[in-house]
């Protein structure tokens, strides 16, 4: 008499499966500019589900994540797909899990990751593994829910696929470097490929992201200082592939890890609009107000982080901006506050910048001058904060190491890499959201 309670169990569990079967990652834009525009007039990342069965699944319970080893990053709280159809979630970091449209507490890479999509039991229902995306395009399952992927150029959000035209290539490959990005002391030559039937690398060596008017390569480029090489390759009929960067430091002994800095030297040092300048409406007394270097703008720069060992540890693209008060902004070297964000591709640096905690990414980071001790030791304050947190004090305390800045090819001094202090250093010490 017990069998027939088990029989209705084992049957609810077949037909969920059943139903959790019918639901696929279907479509996903990691570089949304102007696809679709979420309630708030924002143009945020999204993904979208696809559901192939005959009977509507309530997603309240389900798991998504773009983490393997956390099969619980953001649950639904409300969202159901009606039989054939679809539901787009904005993959916007806003964390609206129980309102239409949805939105996650996370972002996507536009560089490129996967997604898992688990049930109420966190099974797996789906996975989808995500490459890089160019600016409003999108990648997805052809037909809809089928295992074909490829790119498309009118993405669909919450519509099928099925009438869009896919494609595997639409993106040129992109330039490899013969030299991998470290430190040197003796001259060699670059050489620069690509998969790419006849595609044509162009490269700049002034930190400028190249375009069709940069440099063709044609024969080896010849290295014996620190130089920055930027290229990528450009095909009629392909989207422009992404810019492959390379840091060749000269130097005779490294004992510091190395930040390379690259970016258009108009963002840092145009008269009227460079963030690093006096700029034209400079008051003449300190602390000079209304100097360019006082602005809280933010620009665009590709850092590539090389150890202290040659090896280089992240190149991401991030944004910059002056960092500091009255002392620290008006040195010639100035305090810099570098920021990950989605929209320049990540927005998390998937690298422990730190030795003194242990933190496998971090959202921001500051390379600092020293603000009044720049003309001093250079190193006090990040001195004393690592001694409280090497001997474990129990006081609060910001991470430090020191680092040697380069700019675009040129040596800009040893600057103090520091923990910003924000809500995020505040998440990641304490665990308080």
């Amino acid at each position: 008499m017990f069998q027939y309670p088990f029989v209705l169990i084992l049957l609810s569990l077949v037909c969920t499966n059943l139903l959790t079967a019918q639901i696929r990652i279907n479509e996903v834009c990691t570089s949304n500019n102007s696809v679709i525009l979420d309630e708030d007039g924002d143009s945020r990342d999204w993904i979208e589900l696809n559901n192939s069965g005959s009977e509507a699944v309530d997603l309240n319970g389900f798991y998504l994540s773009d983490k393997d080893n956390d099969t619980t990053k953001w649950q639904f709280q409300t969202g159901t797909i009606p039989p054939n159809g679809f539901l787009m979630v904005f993959v916007s970091g806003k964390n609206r899990p129980s309102s239409i449209p949805l939105h996650t507490s996370f972002k996507l890479s536009q560089d490129g990751e996967s997604l898992r999509l688990y049930d109420l039991s966190k099974n797996l229902v789906d996975s989808f593994s995500v490459p890089f995306i160019s600016t409003d395009l999108s990648f997805g399952a052809f037909p809809d829910g089928g295992s074909y992927r490829a790119f498309f150029e009118n993405p669909t959000p919450n519509s099928t696929n099925n009438g869009s035209t896919p494609t595997d290539h639409i993106i040129a490959f992109h330039p490899q470097f013969s030299q991998r990005a470290s430190i040197y002391n003796t001259p060699f030559s670059v050489n620069l490929t690509t998969e790419e039937e006849n595609g044509v690398i162009h490269y700049s060596l002034d930190g400028c992201e190249p375009d069709e008017t940069s440099s063709i390569f044609t024969t080896p480029i010849y290295v014996d200082a620190t130089t920055v090489i930027s290229a990528k390759t450009i095909k009629n009929g392909l989207i422009d592939s992404k810019v492959i960067i390379a840091n060749y430091v000269f130097t005779e002994e490294q004992t510091l890890p190395v930040v390379c800095l690259s970016t258009d030297p108009a963002y840092f040092f145009h008269n009227d609009t460079g963030i690093y300048v006096f700029g034209p409406n400079a008051e003449v007394e300190f602390p000079y107000y209304g100097a360019n270097f006082w602005s809280n703008t933010e620009v665009p720069v590709n850092v590539q982080w090389i150890d202290e060992y040659g090896k280089v540890g992240f190149t991401q693209k991030l944004g910059v901006r002056i960092h500091g008060g009255s002392v620290s902004r008006t040195r010639p070297m100035r305090s810099l506050r570098l920021l990950a964000n989605d929209d320049y591709g990540k927005d998390r640096i998937d690298y422990s910048l730190f030795s003194t905690k242990i933190q496998p990414s971090n959202k921001r980071f500051i390379l600092r001058n020293s603000g009044s001790d720049y003309l001093k030791t250079m190193f006090r304050d990040g001195f004393i904060h690592n001694t409280f947190i090497s001997n474990n004090l129990h006081v609060d305390a910001v991470c430090y190491n020191p680092v040697e800045v380069y700019l675009n090819g040129n040596f800009w001094g040893i600057h103090n890499a520091r923990e910003k202090v924000d809500r995020y250093y505040i998440q990641s010490n304490f665990g308080i959201d």
